[in-house]
């Protein structure tokens, strides 16, 4: 069974792009593994607090907010779920050409500046005075080397002949 200290190194090591891209690769079903990996380097932990942005919970926020907009609650839940899945399905050149203004915003970007104007005040009036949620962090100087099967032999003679 592996240490503590080897599943973080193990989970540090493999980049999630890598691990997202090769997933992607696989056809679906069931793949059998072999191998053996030799991984080293060091570990720095330390505990540190950030923003609880990934701790909102979304759904009961927005629930809240329909439930604070009294009389108006009716106009915004069309809005919510307009946006909501705008934002799911458009990347930032999308949302732009969307709300882009012949005359005054042919680009967008004037309201791409606006949105990320909202962003900043939503962080700054809202998310920096929410409770902060304390976080362990792992800096990682990793190396990551496939053993070959003569490697492994050779590891083998040295452990018998200790």
């Amino acid at each position: 069974m592996l240490k503590p200290t080897e599943i973080v190194a193990l989970s540090k090591a493999i980049k999630t792009k890598d691990a997202k891209n090769a997933m992607k690769t696989l056809d679906e079903g069931l793949h059998t593994v072999d191998f053996l990996i030799h991984v080293f380097g060091t570990l720095d932990i330390k505990d540190t607090e950030k923003n609880s942005t990934c701790s909102i919970p979304l759904l009961k926020a927005l629930a809240l907010a329909l439930h604070y907009a009294g009389c108006q609650r009716d106009n915004l839940l069309p809005t919510l779920e307009k946006t909501i899945r705008q934002s799911m399905a458009l990347g930032q050149n999308e949302i732009c050409k969307v709300f882009a203004d012949e005359k005054s915003d042919p680009d967008g970007t004037k309201f791409w500046d606006k949105i990320e104007e909202m962003e900043k005040r939503i962080k700054k009036e809202v998310i920096s005075k929410l409770d902060k949620t304390p976080v362990r962090n792992s800096n990682a100087k990793l190396h990551v080397k496939e053993l070959t099967e003569e490697t492994v032999e050779e590891i083998e003679k040295i452990l018998k002949s200790a």
